[in-house]
């Protein structure tokens, strides 16, 4: 244990302090205007939802895929029918996400879910899907549809999320192109028409 009485560290340099300070407010000023940034692209995607705008977006960041399926799963009225690789935990582990799936289900609306993955990242929110008997949560047994590049979304078969490539969160979405999101709500019927497991409250997902 150090003396008390130890002289004081007399190397103390004001301008190295002041550097610190300024890289702090720096980075307090980036967080701020990410923040910001977040705030208007959900503001953005809620407003073509109400409006039921075909507008096409861009969808490429974790963060922006978790805002819209929070959007999904909050405007939903029938179903979100997700084909995905594992339920990938930088998107599904907001809470946010998760919470509006479970009001989502508590109105009736069916959440589906088809995984490439043996077994879904760990999250709340796979926890949550795996013992929630309102959601479907399937994996694939099909060797082609394991191996097939894309990912999508199709949420009241008006509003979609498309992934061209399932390792890449670059997407895009819309909240009204009824016939695109007619063809992946089809698409997904036809994908859990072939052999594939239901996981449930007896599966276990890997920590």
């Amino acid at each position: 244990m150090k003396s008390t009485d130890e002289s004081p560290d007399l190397d103390f340099d004001p301008k190295a302090h002041t550097s610190v300070v300024s890289v702090v407010r720096v980075n307090t000023d980036t967080q701020r205007t990410i923040r910001d940034g977040l705030d208007e692209y959900r503001r953005g995607v809620e407003t073509l939802m109400r409006l039921r705008s075909p507008q096409i977006i861009s969808n490429s960041e974790p963060i922006h895929a978790a805002i819209l399926f929070d959007v999904f799963f909050k405007n939903a009225v029938q179903h979100v029918k997700i084909f995905c690789k594992s339920l990938r935990q930088d998107v599904f582990a907001h809470e946010f996400v998760l919470a509006s799936a479970i009001d989502a289900v508590a109105r009736h609306v069916n959440i589906s879910i088809l995984l490439q993955d043996a077994h879904p990242d760990r999250t709340p929110f796979s926890d949550w899907a795996c013992r929630e008997n309102g959601v479907m949560l399937l994996r694939t047994d099909s060797q082609l549809i394991r191996n097939a590049d894309f990912n999508f979304t199709s949420m009241d078969d008006f509003a979609y999320r498309f992934e061209e490539h399932r390792n890449l969160v670059r997407a895009t979405a819309s909240m009204n192109l009824p016939k695109v999101a007619k063809v992946f709500a089809d698409k997904f019927e036809a994908f859990i028409a072939l052999p594939h497991t239901r996981l449930g409250v007896s599966s276990t997902i890997p920590v």
